[in-house]
């Protein structure tokens, strides 16, 4: 096969790794970007392909964007462009053979996160899969009589501190293109500026990277005679004496910190073995009453994390049709609830997000204005929070007046990113609300640089607008200077007058080829 065609070949490969990966892992995405270039598919491959065999490809900055966790803390997310993108995918599963050929030895015997698939298809393995060998490794080495203290840790900011150039020698060091390797170091640095430090967050080549980047620690330890188990950045480490497990933690510390990462201090700790039995068995103490089949899959669903969790969670428990009883579900939610409100800090997300889901399947209302209240107080969690609401929207026990207490939070809320979740999911469940269609409006009309929620805002006055409105994108496409604006505003346009859309059309045709693939989408 040319070289050219083979490239066009794995780039098709990476658009739909992307694909998949802005459906449940980035923290953004776009209502038109994917289609865009999924209606003009081959002439965009060609393009991308040619771009790179020339060495004329130039990636863009990275747009930060701040994500809310637990407590009103920030995560710092990054959005990249879907041509960076498709690039980083591509780069990554072209060194793809010699990373797993270095990291292999790990899997399910040190290391329980991102097991490689090794075929075309998903990145990774069931992620519950390696959560739960986790959790069963830590339980099974809990009981041996030689270990007598754990040491419990993980890494502050982990992927944020990532030392670029030492990952990039680390590639070259595997073997693999060089070329790729040098493109690729190209587009990390330009993404990680101001810093040149750190990878971007929730995107599956990251998480490629980011065992490869710890696999050196987990040789050292294991040179150095140390038993542990790793499940991404959390390390347990099991010692037959409190002075072994010191050892140890000094032992991470120093090779952490020879890569430029730290042990997050606050979530490090050494307990005696009866007492990290009690911690790793917490769950199972929180849902004893419910019965111990309920605790375990519970349990044993524990590990995916990033900013769309729940929906890896969905897909699971969707594949495993039988839920509890009614009576069952409907006990633990009460459990649940009660629990939160005498302590709301003890608040468990993985038992959150499996009652939803069981919930959602039951089509059980019992958590509706629980979950309202929630969008307040737990921003982080609200777009699992908005799954579930969608789920009774279709079941008829969300009405008006729910709709008008997510509108208020979507004027109220401190973070834009909560305004985008929210926007997003009226636009993508097809929910027209005239308080939020103001709200959209007013974003039309700003044509301010709220990069977040903007879109979405152009995709819901497009979809539900009356004529004024469409004058109002057409005259804020004239005054946009961006052109992925542009081509956003030129694709709210097709829910248009057809005349009046295509009369408009044949104004901007030609300005670029992103707002031509936008046109040829919206005239299909």
């Amino acid at each position: 096969m040319p070289e050219i065609e083979h490239r066009v070949a794995s780039l098709r490969q990476a658009l739909s790794l992307v694909a998949a990966d802005r459906k449940e892992r980035t923290f953004y995405d776009h209502p038109f970007e994917l289609a865009w270039v999924q209606s003009d598919l081959q002439s965009y491959l060609q393009d991308l392909a040619t771009r790179l065999d020339a060495a004329t490809y130039t990636p863009a900055p990275a747009r930060p964007v701040d994500v809310p966790k637990p407590g009103w803390h920030l995560r710092p997310g990054s959005i990249l462009t879907l041509d960076d993108h498709v690039v980083y995918s591509h780069l990554v599963l072209a060194m793809l053979p010699w990373i797993s050929a270095r990291i292999e030895w790990s899997e399910f015997n040190v290391r329980s996160s991102h097991l490689l698939s090794n075929k075309a298809g998903p990145w990774f393995r069931n992620a519950f899969t390696g959560w739960s060998d986790f959790q069963k490794r830590t339980a099974t080495l809990l009981t041996n009589p030689a270990y007598k203290h754990v040491l419990f840790s993980d890494i502050a900011g982990f992927y944020e501190n990532i030392d670029i150039g030492r990952l990039i020698d680390l590639l070259r060091e595997v073997g693999g293109p060089p070329g790729d390797a040098s493109l690729l170091s190209t587009c990390l640095n330009k993404w990680a500026v101001p810093r040149r430090r750190g990878i971007p967050q929730s995107f599956s080549p990251s998480d490629v990277l980011a065992e490869l980047y710890l696999d050196t620690v987990d040789r050292s330890l294991q040179a150095d005679g140390f038993v542990h188990v790793r499940y991404l950045d959390d390390f347990h480490l099991f010692a037959p004496a409190v002075d072994n497990a010191r050892r140890g933690l000094h032992r991470l510390t120093v090779l952490l910190r020879e890569r430029g990462l730290n042990i997050q201090a606050q979530k490090s700790n050494i307990l005696s073995a009866k007492d990290a039995r009690k911690r790793v068995n917490a769950i199972d103490r929180q849902i004893r009453k419910i019965g111990t089949q309920l605790a375990r899959e519970i349990i044993d669903l524990g590990g995916p994390s990033g900013p769309r969790a729940h929906l890896q969670l969905k897909a699971l428990l969707q594949a495993k049709p039988d839920s509890p009883p009614p009576q069952v579900l409907t006990q633990t939610w009460r459990e649940f609830e009660s629990r939160y409100s005498k302590s709301p800090s003890a608040f468990n997300k993985t038992l959150f997000h499996y009652l939803l889901r069981r919930l959602s399947d039951a089509k059980l209302d019992l958590a509706v204005d629980f979950c309202l209240s929630r969008l307040e107080d737990r921003p982080e969690e609200t777009e699992a929070v908005l799954d579930y609401l969608s789920d009774m929207t279709s079941a008829g026990s969300v009405g008006s007046n729910e709709l008008d207490v997510i509108e208020l939070r979507l004027r109220s809320a401190l973070l834009e990113y909560q305004q985008y979740e929210i926007l997003r999911w009226f636009y993508t469940k097809k929910i027209r609300h005239e308080g939020v269609m103001a709200f959209a409006r007013s974003e039309v009309k700003s044509g301010g640089s709220r990069d977040l929620v903007r879109p979405y805002a152009i995709a819901l006055v497009g979809r539900y607008g009356e004529q004024h409105d469409f004058e109002s994108i057409q005259a804020a496409y004239i005054r946009s200077e961006s052109v992925a604006d542009k081509a956003t505003l030129v694709s709210a346009l097709k829910f248009s007058d057809k005349a009046m859309r295509n009369s408009f059309y044949a104004r901007c045709r030609g300005e670029h080829p992103m707002i031509d693939r936008a046109i040829r989408w919206a005239q299909a």
